[in-house]
């Protein structure tokens, strides 16, 4: 029966130092995933960081974006306006008072014309087309 106990001792030792063995292994694992664990969490919050800075940039730029592309717009309004008058024939007079040809623009004009080169009516060769 000594010879009994002594194995069951024997076995109860070897079963500690095997879980001893494996307590360490799991420790030191735990160690390693707390190290990678801590350094995830720095890299998390140095990306939120790096978020929390850049947001309001973004929304700068995307203001400034879309604020240039609105002078953009006006930009090639006003370009294809000074081109489409580059190509007609226009005549632009100086010198005459504001709001003196009242509400109808071309009727004025025909009719100061006609006294200036002294035709009357304004042969297709003096046409008015429009006035503003």
């Amino acid at each position: 029966m000594q010879d009994t106990l002594n194995k069951i001792l024997v076995a109860i030792e070897d079963t500690k130092l095997t879980l001893s063995q494996e307590i360490g292994k799991v420790s030191s694992e735990l160690s390693h995933l707390r190290t990678d664990h801590h350094k995830l969490v720095d890299r998390v919050e140095a990306t939120e960081t790096s978020l929390e800075e850049l947001q309001p940039m973004h929304r700068a730029l995307r203001f400034q974006v879309t604020h240039l592309s609105e002078r953009v717009q006006v930009l090639e309004r006003h370009a294809e306006d000074a081109e489409g008058r580059s190509q007609r024939n226009n005549i632009q007079i100086i010198g005459m008072p504001e709001g003196i040809e009242g509400t109808d623009v071309v009727a004025y004009l025909e009719t100061w014309l006609c006294t200036i080169i002294d035709e009357h009516p304004l042969t297709p060769f003096f046409a008015l087309e429009r006035a503003y």
